[in-house]
């Protein structure tokens, strides 16, 4: 060969070197600091210039799925260290801490034509090559217990995990970033990172470079759960495993909140804090598939979460913290876990219970001063939420406010914004209306006797002290009764004929089940009836009915029924707005289920001939809707009757009542449409 080729080759050989040392250097450097344009840019500019595709060759070179050894690496001490599947594992490894700062840079990095041209080149060979590189990654973490470091092995996953897929919710979509980000082995990838333990304590991996922001994999798990393609693919692919391996991927989302909330220390706290709003938003997501939603009620998700929230506002209060990052993160999870709670559960009111009792109203309450900016418009989704607001007449609910002194602590707030205080209001509202039924009114005696003929009996007698001293009908299991005369003339007069019925679509209204909770829970409603009805007529308390009059169809309007109407499942507290503003209201009880039409027919039938017919003064018709849960409300139909006797205050009670679950009410206006419930979007049984 000429003397001049050689020299050449030498030449070319020579700046090879140089650009390969000086890609290393720039690569090591953007490694250090992947979140500083000064470290990255210098990178980014190399490759835009050079177009360097020989870095991604080599990167790739040592992740051949062919060279992944057939089994685990022995443990360290037990065998020489430099064993040949050991050295194939390190080249691994060293291979993922360059793709790292490679696609890291090349997600933040400054836009440009030369640069894009070569990112989107690489991320064509990184999308073929992937599928074999997920296979390393799977084997490195198998064996993470066998070598040192593990944590920032997890970290550089991460990045890549993020640089790979994240343009698909951070910017224009990237079809190829698209294509890796809903592979099977993709999803795989973030369920090994997320499982990661540290065996010596017991806990998972946390990836938090800077204290006051969030963890990279939390934040890596946002990007997933904000692109809906990808949160869809996270779903199925929970669905899809085993139990056994749902239920380790589920504690791996349930039981990091608790563990964040112990590392805490210093400024940490605001990291924290944003993580487990990521966490609880990703969970939020997922537990909208039943499925996955049974598995997290199992862990404990909401009782988890609410306490580590809970411990994250007294800690800040504590510490005197106010960052603005810190309040509004914390705040959005309040909120989700609020919602939660009454969107997720079957019984709102128990999970509410459990979670103030975990602290969340408490928390709620910390919350209230901070987070006045960046509110939806809707006031169910911000603090404090609608959504919440009926159920905290519960008594259940209130009890555990009221006695954990919680209520003192909302009572005496202030200096809140103005959307804020307006809405704490009416949260005043209702739990002052819950402080008069279940303090001041705590023993007063309930009649919910399903005997329509029970008024004929004196009141203030026959009326059971408690849930477990009424009589059910030992085949429906529905009806109940005060008395085994109420029931033996209950069942001649009507229950006979609607049995049947009521057996036969038992399963339209599980709810209607004479349990102890549910006994309980209509004497509650009954109580809160009176009170209101009491309130109204001495024009005290807030104003939470209408007068309406029902009339059947060619009854004229002076012939109708007067009525009052309440709606307590609604928000915010207030009377409900009848069609035609209350007045001519029409009665069509024609569209009810069939078992409880004829009731509720007789009942009203009833009032109609003491007014009508029998001129009695202290007689009236009242109907009302309180909240079961977030699709079904428990709708009543109750005669009233006016004690003299009574106390002022006292002297309306109810004598008689049907009760219905699901479906709306039947008040229908000149249109025919129908009177529906606040809460757009309800389905009925």
């Amino acid at each position: 060969m000429p003397r001049f080729e050689l020299d050449r080759l030498d030449t070319d050989s020579a700046a090879r070197v140089y650009r390969c040392r000086r890609r290393d250097k720039l690569l090591e450097t953007a490694r250090q600091n992947l979140y500083s344009p000064s470290t990255t840019n210098p990178l980014a500019a190399y490759l835009a210039e050079e177009h360097d595709y020989e870095l991604l060759e080599e990167i790739l070179r040592p992740l051949d799925p062919s060279l992944i050894p057939d089994y685990a690496l022995p443990s360290r001490g037990r065998q020489p260290l430099e064993t040949p599947e050991r050295k194939r594992t390190t080249a691994a490894i060293g291979a993922l801490y360059k793709a790292a700062p490679l696609f890291k840079t090349l997600l933040h990095a400054p836009s440009s034509d030369a640069l894009n041209t070569y990112s989107n080149r690489c991320l064509e060979i990184w999308l073929e090559a992937w599928p074999g590189v997920a296979r390393w990654i799977t084997y490195v973490f198998m064996n993470a217990s066998r070598m040192e470091h593990p944590e920032d092995l997890i970290a550089e996953c991460t990045d890549i995990l993020t640089a790979t897929t994240a343009s698909a919710t951070l910017g224009a979509v990237n079809p190829l970033k698209e294509a890796i980000g809903l592979m099977p082995c993709t999803v795989d990838i973030l369920f090994i990172l997320l499982g990661q333990v540290d065996y010596s304590t017991g806990t998972y991996r946390v990836v938090q470079d800077v204290d006051t922001e969030r963890c990279a994999l939390m934040e890596t798990l946002g990007f997933f759960i904000g692109n809906i393609d990808f949160a869809n693919a996270i779903e199925s692919r929970l669905c899809s495993v085993t139990r056994t391996t749902r239920r380790a991927l589920v504690a791996a989302l349930v039981n990091r909140a608790p563990q964040f909330v112990s590392i805490s220390e210093g400024d940490r706290i605001i990291g924290i804090a944003k993580s487990i709003r990521l966490l609880s938003q990703s969970v939020s997501y997922l537990a909208e598939s039943n499925e996955l939603w049974k598995e997290f009620q199992k862990q404990e998700f909401l009782h988890k979460y609410t306490a580590a929230c809970a411990s994250l506002a007294e800690m800040a209060l504590a510490r005197n913290i106010t960052d603005a990052g810190f309040w509004k993160a914390l705040s959005s999870t309040t909120l989700i876990l609020l919602l939660g709670a009454v969107l997720w559960t079957s019984d709102p009111a128990a999970a509410l219970a459990e979670a103030f009792e975990a602290g969340l109203f408490l928390c709620m309450v910390r919350c209230l001063p901070y987070g006045a900016e960046h509110r939806p418009p809707d006031p169910r989704y911000f603090l404090p939420p609608g959504d919440v607001l009926p159920y905290m007449m519960v008594r259940k609910v209130f009890d555990v406010i009221w006695k954990r002194g919680d209520l003192e602590h909302f009572l005496h707030r202030r200096d809140l914004p103005e959307a804020v205080e307006a809405a704490c209001q009416e949260y005043g509202t209702v739990l002052g209306i819950a402080h008069e039924v279940h303090i001041s009114r705590r023993d007063t005696p309930i009649s919910i006797c399903s005997n329509l003929n029970h008024s004929t009996s004196p009141l203030g007698t026959d009326h059971p002290s408690g849930p477990r001293d009424f009589k059910t009908c030992s085949k429906c299991h529905v009806v109940m009764y005060c008395s085994k005369s109420c029931q033996e003339e209950d069942w001649a007069a009507l229950h006979k004929r609607e049995c049947k019925e009521v057996r036969a679509r038992q399963y339209l209204h599980p709810r209607m089940k004479a349990t102890l909770h549910s006994v309980a829970l209509k004497m509650e409603y009954i109580a809160h009836l009176e009170y209101a009805v009491n309130a109204n007529t001495m024009g005290t308390g807030p104003k939470i009915a209408i007068p309406a009059r029902k009339t059947r169809p060619g009854q004229p309007f002076e012939k109708a029924l007067p009525i009052l109407v309440f709606d307590f499942a609604r928000y915010p507290p207030g009377p409900p707005q009848l069609p035609g503003g209350g007045v001519g209201v029409s009665l069509d009880t024609t569209s009810l289920d069939q078992e409880w039409g004829e009731r509720i027919e007789r009942c009203i039938a009833a009032t109609e001939e003491d007014i009508f017919y029998r001129g009695a003064q202290g007689v009236g018709f009242v109907e009302s809707t309180f909240p079961l849960d977030h699709l079904n409300r428990l709708f009543v139909f109750a005669k009233i009757r006016l004690d003299e006797e009574a106390p002022e205050g006292w002297k309306w009670k109810v004598v008689a009542s049907v009760f219905r679950v699901g479906k709306q009410p039947v008040l229908m206006g000149p249109d025919e449409s129908r009177f529906t419930d606040v809460m757009n979007g309800q389905r009925n049984i």
